[in-house]
């Protein structure tokens, strides 16, 4: 098929905004986006609170410092390699050959700012992913560097036996890049084909992020807080080992210690409000102090949006 010059101009009067045509490649008849694509690199946006220690204050005033940044990407540097990420997916055996993976490179970007909360932006350049494994990937990073688990857990979760590895919230993560490079070397140098590099359409993909995609995340948490939500469920993981694929029925088994203080903190709370004749006993009414709403308040103190939503 042949091209005219103004081929891309005339196909994006055809599109919505949101979706460009940035240009065109000849390759290979047998050509196949999925399956000639050798790598992936797949890019996180999060609020920069997320790494906050759990003593602290966790708010959207929250600004990371340049050694905690450090500290979170030395933390990401342990994925390197190849692994068997099998506690890092769902419905595969630990002997399963397709759970090991190879990831190349992790990048963590300055922090940036939208209105009042800073954000910082993952990016994972692997071979290939399973499902859920960038997600969790972020999560077990978030855990240690909040202080709620420690660096040796990386070790138990390469392992054959189920650890409990967080899932972080799907709203950040991203497809940003495949890659080309075995296609490229073999054909994008034969004089009839071109090589697919997207390094000429650099700027106008950035653009085009910052503008339908990036905005649409930062929009998204400032106005759901689905991280914010999320980093009270982290009291209720263990990151150690499990008997089985699901939760325990005894919940309590899956409370941190700092989660089983707030448990009694809890208690406490309700017992006070009892006694004070504060506490309302109808069906209608505000009952007593939740457990999940204890850790969102210790999370969100000033944000009393957050904590009604949690």
């Amino acid at each position: 098929m042949l091209m005219r010059e103004d081929a891309v101009q005339r196909l994006n009067e055809h599109l919505p905004a949101q979706i460009r045509v940035l240009g065109y490649k000849r390759a290979t008849q047998g050509f196949n986006a999925k399956t000639n694509c050798c790598a992936r690199t797949y890019s996180y946006l999060l609020p920069t609170y997320a790494f906050a220690p759990v003593d602290e204050l966790t708010t959207e005033s929250y600004r990371i410092t340049a050694e905690k940044l450090q500290e979170v990407s030395e933390l990401f540097q342990v994925y390197i390699g190849t692994h068997n990420f099998y506690n890092f997916t769902s419905g595969k055996k630990p002997e399963d050959p397709s759970a090991v993976r190879y990831i190349k490179s992790i990048e963590v970007s300055p922090p940036i700012q939208q209105d009042d909360v800073e954000f910082c932006e993952i990016s994972v350049y692997g071979q290939s992913f399973m499902l859920h494994q960038i997600r969790k990937m972020i999560g077990l990073v978030i855990a240690i560097a909040r202080g709620l688990a420690d660096k040796q857990v990386f070790e138990k979760a390469w392992g054959a036996v189920r650890v409990d590895v967080p899932k972080a919230p799907g709203l950040g993560l991203c497809l940003n890049k495949v890659h080309f490079e075995a296609y490229n070397k073999r054909y994008g140098n034969d004089g009839v084909h071109d090589a697919i590099d997207w390094e000429e359409y650099k700027d106008p993909i950035s653009e085009f992020k910052r503008e339908f995609i990036y905005s649409t995340i930062l929009r998204t948490e400032k106005e759901e807080k689905s991280m914010l939500n999320w980093l009270s469920s982290l009291l209720l993981h263990v990151f150690d080992l499990r008997k089985d694929d699901g939760l325990p029925k005894d919940r309590s088994q899956t409370r941190s210690p700092l989660a089983h203080a707030l448990m009694k903190v809890g208690s406490e709370i309700n017992g006070e409000r009892s006694n004070s004749g504060s506490v309302q006993t109808s069906a209608t009414s505000a009952s007593l102090v939740e457990p999940e709403t204890l850790e969102q308040d210790v999370c969100t103190r000033d944000s009393s949006e957050s904590a009604k939503s949690s």
